[in-house]
């Protein structure tokens, strides 16, 4: 077949890895980096300079999640339309979706500026921190635009059949962030401030790399004159706002961690629970990436689906006037009208030939050939079917290994004679059994949003990050002590993967897989 892009080809391991490592390798580099920026601003500056990067954090983490859930959620609607095959309009959507973040990023960076200093103020800090807070802040606002532009392009590179080069500007950009941090901190002793700056200048190499990529007309998706589809961005919101919802909650449970282990453990109990969360976030980071690099291909194959099921009404000529009508009294999308032969029951046009368009009898949707494609309907089928095989195979490594490398792993952040060492290897321990349901819970949820039902993605995402971590953080500390704190995230991803389960089933007819 020519010019045969990767969605035309069939549902395999290898062709589904093609998708999924690159954003897998992003995910996982970028979960490290972010761990080695901490690491050079509490080296190189202090603890001050450090805690304030965390009270700025539920700033940041708005812009992000802002970002995140129209890059999500766009893609989701804008993959669904191309296996429509509504190309030019896909197209249209996307170049104003792109607008629409721009916007939304001046607009940010706006009323950050306007609103910065009143929400220190009240937070009764430190002079000394509350400048460290405002100097990162102000910096880091200035790169608002390429930051959203970032996570737009990240996946719709991933989209375009780029997934590779979406790598490369990661850790080019993780790189330079690094890099960076280094020379404007020490360097040109620009302190805190040169940390956002390294940030925001490792964040626009994806950025600048998309604008030029997608100008190219022979990008699968490129830029052209925007139609305001008012509509699309509603869609796109709707889609994407388990991921948003994902984003604000985590800094809610992180402080929740802390709140309880000060209560049982002290401060001690804090630094175990961040080592640990350290762990827990470069698993999840597999997880993640897998999730994003199939989440194309699923709204592909689901808006491909959709038009396959609209076209395959079967016609009928009325009697007398020789009008074709579907069913339903419609006239059917396909021209050429078909017959079953005698005895065979093969499908032949009026002249004998083998029409274009497959027909498929009512409570018998056709799967497809057996052959090189398929149906859309079978190739969303097997697809979910690998990506579960393949996240219960993660899965399993990943416990595996968190066990048996659990005390090299804390070395990293504690001594053997600190007693936060021992605390943090009793608590990975296990805490590792959540290992077991993440990724599950991810992928449903990256899985709905790329069926365009964002209420479905938002509840399980909501429920998994904040409803049963509150329930387990409620419960079991106040039963079992120090070890409810660790069974608290095992526990409510346990609770989520039920949930998880009884939505795939639930929603299975609907979509076809």
């Amino acid at each position: 077949m020519e010019n045969q892009n990767i969605y035309s080809k069939p549902v395999t391991l290898r062709n589904i890895l093609r998708f999924a490592v690159p954003t897998i390798a992003m995910s996982v580099f970028m979960s490290f980096y972010t761990m080695v920026d901490g690491l050079f601003v509490s080296n190189l500056i202090g603890t001050d300079a450090l805690s304030a990067i965390n009270l700025t954090a539920p700033v940041i983490q708005l812009v992000t999640a802002i970002s995140t859930m129209l890059a999500t959620g766009g893609s989701a609607v804008i993959m669904k339309k191309m296996g429509e095959h509504r190309n030019e309009e896909a197209k249209e959507d996307f170049t104003f979706l792109i607008l629409v973040n721009v916007a939304a990023g001046l607009v940010m960076c706006g009323a950050g500026y306007l609103v910065m200093e009143r929400i220190f103020a009240g937070m009764d800090l430190s002079a000394a921190v509350a400048g460290y807070c405002t100097e990162y802040l102000s910096r880091y606002l200035l790169f608002t635009v390429p930051i959203l532009l970032m996570n737009n392009f990240t996946l719709y590179m991933i989209a375009s059949e780029k997934a590779a080069l979406s790598l490369l500007c990661s850790v080019a950009g993780g790189v330079l962030n690094m890099v960076l941090d280094y020379v404007l901190i020490e360097m040109l002793s620009m302190g805190i401030g040169g940390a956002a700056v390294a940030t925001g200048l490792g964040y626009s190499v994806t950025a600048v790399t998309g604008l030029f990529v997608f100008s190219r007309k022979k990008s699968l998706l490129h830029f052209k004159k925007p139609v305001l589809r008012f509509r699309v961005l509603a869609a796109a919101a709707s889609n994407g706002c388990s991921e948003m919802a994902t984003a604000l909650v985590t800094g809610i449970v992180t402080m929740m961690f802390n709140w309880t282990m000060l209560r049982y453990v002290g401060e001690d109990g804090v630094a175990a629970v961040t080592i640990i969360m350290y762990v827990l976030m470069f698993a999840s980071s597999l997880y993640t990436g897998y999730s994003y690099g199939v989440a194309p291909m699923i709204s592909y194959y689901f808006g491909e689906q959709r038009l396959e099921a609209q076209k395959g009404t079967a016609g009928f000529a009325e009697p007398r006037s020789g009008k074709i009508t579907g069913t339903g009294g419609e006239e059917p999308d396909c021209a050429a009208l078909s017959f079953a032969e005698p005895r065979s029951g093969k499908i032949t046009g009026l002249r004998g030939e083998e029409p274009d368009h497959t027909f498929s009898l009512p409570g018998k949707p056709y799967d497809g050939q057996e052959g090189e494609t398929g149906s859309s309907a079978g190739k969303l089928r097997k697809l979910i079917s690998i990506s579960f095989r393949v996240i219960a195979f993660i899965s399993v490594l990943t416990v595996a290994a968190s066990l048996l490398l659990t005390k090299p792993l804390v070395s990293v952040f504690a001594r053997p004679d600190n007693p936060v060492f021992a605390l943090a290897v009793t608590g990975n321990r296990i805490c590792t059994a959540a290992l077991l349901f993440i990724g599950f819970n991810i992928f449903a949820s990256g899985m709905f949003t790329a069926l365009s039902n964002g209420v479905i993605s938002a509840v399980l995402a909501f429920s998994r990050s904040f409803v049963f971590m509150l329930i387990t953080m409620l419960v079991l500390p106040a039963l079992l002590g120090v070890n409810g704190i660790w069974l608290a995230t095992p526990a409510a991803e346990l609770m989520a993967l039920t949930l998880s389960a009884a939505m795939f089933r639930r929603y299975r007819k609907k979509y076809g897989y």
